[in-house]
Parts: C-alpha cells; structure tokens; sequence
C-alpha cells in the first residue's frame, strides 16, 4: 500500500512521543499499546517513590516530611490524575483524530485530482509524529525545563517536604526524584500532546487548502464538514487533565496559604481560553471555504430555482391561456 494511505483499519495520529522511549523501556509495543498498564506504571514512577523516600527521610532526620507531602495537592494532582490521563486519552482520543481524517476519504470529498495531495499530507504527517529526532527534542526540553525552574523559582514557594534546608537551597530525597523524574515525565507527556495537536491543527489546515468537494445542499449545513466537529469530542481527557494541574496548584493556595479561589478567577478563565483556543480554534481552518460554498450555492442553487420556477410558469400557468 502507497504510504501515507488511510486504510479502514490505519490510525494516522496513532503514537508520538514519548512512544518510541516507552517502546525502548518495554511498557508498550508497536502492536500492544497497554494503555492501561503504562497509565498504572507511570503514574506510579512518577508518584510511589516520592511518598516512600518523603516517609524514609521523615524517620532517617526527624523532619515530618511526609504530612507535608501528603498535603501537597498539587503534586497528587499531577501525578496522579493529570499524568494517567495524558496516557489514557491516547486510546480514544488518537482513534477518533484517525477516524475524522479518513472520513474526509470516505465521504469523498477528496477529489480524485487531490488524492496525491491528500496521500502527501497524511504521509508527512505520520513520519513528524513518529520522528526520532521530535522525540529527543521533547524528552531535552522537558529537563531543560526542570533547570529553568530550578533557576528560577523563588525558595520561599518551593514546599517544605522538598526541602532539607532552604537557607542553602538543599534539597530532600523526594525532592530529587520529584525534580529529576518526576516533572519530566508529567513533561514529556505534556510536550508529546503539543506536538500531537500542532500535527492536527497542521494536517487541518493542509487539508482545508485542497479543493474539496462540498455541497451547499448538504444537510449538516456545513457543506459536509460538520463531521470535522465532533473532533472537539476527542478531547475530554487531556482537557481534565490539564484543569487537575491548575486546580491542585490553587488548592495549595487557598488551603495553605488562606486565598480565596475568586482571587484565581483570571487563572481559570485563562484556562478555559487556551482550551478554546487549542481545541476549538483550528477548526476555524475550515471556516473560509464553508463561507465560499455557502456563496457558491446561493447563486448557483438561486439559478437553478429561477430556472425551474420560469419552466413551471411557461408549463402550466400558460396552459390556460
């Protein structure tokens, strides 16, 4: 089969970083993608190890570093909810990014002058998603990231059960891991998504470029594009996710540090913005050439109608004359 084909049973955004490294570390295979296991795994890499060193240090120093772990909702939120749940979208929300880009096959809007173009785009789009080098790249950000943080966040916001002294910046057992492992898995999974996205929005926007066949006539009143909409159902997960990160981090604040969650209203509409923009916004791609077959069929629909209107006139109103 031509590469780059869309076959019924072909996944085109199926895999993307960090696949390959998960591959390599035995938690997936090509054919077996153990979701559910990885989510389990990974999840627990990221969070088991940082309950067990904070109560190993506890005991070894005499510093209550577990409650103050326990207490840390941001850290639950995102190791616990946000990293399974970037992993268990992959499982539908991937499946319905394929089924959409091969309906645009299936419901022959493609024209056949247009199906090496269409070929073409889904081909580039797997080798992006699938690249060794975009994996790397990723995996590098995500620890350039941790230095960044490092560098330059402020002691005094840092918590206390990730730090032995925080006159001399010394950090604890659990604090390593949390920094070293556990940051750029969340990361990584992060960066991977934003990747999967940019190839969507991008295949989108190629797609929308070719001369499809739509039809003003057609029912869904999109010219036979709405099915492009129900995409936005695709990504639930990732959107809860990503609303579990921001709300542990406002729920340390309002627990511990007494604010009130009216005073992150600009933090949550932000979030509801940038959720808009991501998952919404790029099927605006198709919005010029929907307007342009909706002007197309007011005139040719319109001569179509007067035609058959005056046929009618000459037909039968005449008659009885």
């Amino acid at each position: 089969m031509p590469a780059g084909r869309l076959s019924p049973d072909d996944t085109l955004f199926d895999g993307g970083p960090p696949r390959r490294l998960e591959t390599a570390l035995r938690l997936a295979k090509p054919n077996q993608p153990k979701t559910i296991l990885r989510a389990v795994l990974i999840s627990m890499l990221a969070w088991a190890p940082l309950i067990l060193l904070a109560s190993i240090q506890s005991l070894a120093i005499g510093q209550d570093k577990l409650t103050d772990f326990l207490l840390d909702f941001a850290v639950h939120a995102r190791n616990l909810v946000a990293v399974p749940l970037f992993i268990l979208a992959e499982s539908f929300t991937l499946s319905t990014l394929g089924k959409t880009a091969r309906h645009f096959v299936e419901a022959k809007l493609i024209r056949d002058q247009d199906r090496p173009r269409f070929e073409s785009i889904a081909a580039d789009t797997r080798r992006l998603l699938n690249s060794k080098v975009v994996e790397i790249i990723v995996v590098v950000f995500a620890y350039c990231a941790c230095l960044i943080l490092i560098r330059s966040i402020s002691v005094e916001t840092i918590p206390d059960w990730h730090m032995l002294a925080k006159q001399r910046l010394s950090f604890s057992w659990a604090g390593w891991w949390h920094i070293w492992i556990s940051i750029p898995i969340a990361l990584i999974l992060l960066f991977g998504w934003l990747w999967r996205l940019f190839l969507w929005i991008h295949f989108l926007w190629r797609v929308s470029r070719l001369d499809l066949h739509l039809v003003p006539a057609h029912p869904d009143l999109s010219g036979g594009l709405q099915f492009v909409g129900t995409s936005v159902r695709a990504f639930p997960l990732l959107s809860f996710a990503l609303g579990a990160v921001v709300a542990g981090g406002v729920a340390n604040r309002v627990v511990h540090q007494g604010m009130h969650l009216i005073d992150f209203k600009y933090i949550i509409a932000t979030l509801i913005v940038v959720i808009l923009l991501v998952f919404v916004a790029p099927l605006m791609a198709f919005t010029r050439k929907i307007l342009q077959t909706r002007r197309r069929g007011i005139f040719e629909y319109g001569a179509l109608a007067g035609a058959v209107g005056r046929h009618m006139e000459r037909k039968w109103l005449d008659l009885g004359s």
